[in-house]
């Protein structure tokens, strides 16, 4: 109970986090959940990753959310509609969805009711990557120069592998990435070095940098945040990301669509450690929950969101933001309402695993429309 209280401490000291202890109600689900990104006859079993979405509505009171024939009215849906779905805002892409007159509606509702909005985003490929950087630079004294380093590193090595995931891929099985063995360090991180410098993702000033960490890395004799993983497995689950939420926000009431292996990890002795045992959460059948439904809707259309800037390049992103319709225009903006209201009531509320350049361009979207 110590350590776990410990660590919660440590986790808002760390970052900042305010709120943390008022007895909120949250309601989540979630999208594009692959369960797990591997390597599988040399290609990863999702051809391009897309960002996983867990979150939804969140109150500091109890909530009382309309029923069912409220919203079928409101968004124009048959009596017939079991329950409420992301794709009944609209089939396709986020910029689709956008201009879609649903989405309009019930962005309308959703900010009028002063709810709020929590979600964790995780990129799985950036997820699934990050320790070799970690390994590179492990022992290296933590500094803000080195902070800046790491991330920055973490980030460039993204861009250049989502950018050739073929090439990645042949990388990754060649070498039984994550399980990096001692003989391989050396030829796993030169095979790197050469994958950065014929790529065009990076401008030749971050290919240096990139590769001087590399060079750091093959003088390793181990890599200590790489191996004794499942075999070829980049990403074995999303459930750490359930439980950090509940042990977080400790006081909070957290309700969950049913998903039954995370239900079934998150009975195991070592997350009951993490979230403690006075934490009330539950999993339900979302036909029986309207907050969990409402969830579907928003962080359905948060997914796509994030999954549209991780796909859009820095250098035109201006260019789609200043190119959208009224209908565009006015939904980005209630987006950014709802996600300022929230961070302003518990920046906790928000959670990214997601590289430096991804979450730059969630902040330019948010000054561009504030």
């Amino acid at each position: 109970m110590g350590d776990r209280q410990k660590y919660r401490d440590d986790v808002i000291k760390m970052n900042g986090l305010c709120n943390t202890s008022k007895p909120y109600h949250f309601f989540y689900d979630e999208t594009n959940n692959i369960a797990k990104l591997r390597l599988k006859n040399g290609r990863l079993n999702v051809s391009e990753p897309q960002c996983f979405a867990l979150g939804g509505i969140v109150t500091s009171d109890q909530i009382t959310v309309p029923e069912l024939p409220f919203f079928l009215s409101l968004l124009g849906l048959q009596s017939s509609v079991p329950e409420l779905k992301r794709e009944y805002l609209g089939k396709g892409e986020f910029l689709g969805i956008l201009d879609g007159q649903r989405t309009r509606k019930f962005l309308d509702w959703f900010v009028a009711q002063g709810y709020f909005l929590h979600y964790q985003i995780v990129d799985p490929l950036y997820w699934g990557m990050v320790d070799i950087i970690d390994s590179a630079l492990d022992g290296m004294d933590i500094s803000p120069q080195f902070i800046i380093l790491n991330r920055g590193s973490k980030a460039d090595l993204h861009r250049v592998l989502q950018y050739d995931l073929p090439q990645t891929e042949r990388i990754f099985a060649k070498y039984d990435y994550p399980n990096i063995t001692p003989d391989n360090i050396d030829p796993f991180y030169e095979s790197l070095i050469h994958l950065v410098n014929s790529s065009q993702a990076v401008e030749l000033v971050r290919k240096k940098l990139l590769t001087d960490v590399f060079k750091m890395g093959r003088k390793k004799t181990e890599l200590v945040f790489l191996g004794g993983e499942e075999e070829a497995t980049l990403l074995d689950s999303f459930d750490k990301f359930y439980a950090e939420r509940i042990m977080l926000f400790e006081n909070a009431v957290h309700v969950f669509d049913e998903e039954t292996r995370i239900q079934e990890r998150l009975a195991s002795d070592a997350y009951q450690n993490i979230i403690g045992p006075h934490t009330s959460y539950r999993f339900v059948n979302s036909k029986t929950d309207m907050g969990v439904q409402v969830s579907d809707l928003i962080i359905g259309l948060m997914g796509k969101y994030f999954s549209f800037l991780n796909m859009t390049e820095n250098n035109h992103l201006l260019a789609k933001l200043s190119g959208l319709s009224e209908n565009q225009h006015h939904n980005m903006r209630s987006l950014v309402t709802l996600i300022n209201r929230s961070d302003t009531e518990s920046n906790g509320f928000f959670h990214h695993v997601i590289s430096a350049y991804l979450a730059d361009k969630q902040q330019r979207v948010c000054l561009y429309f504030n």
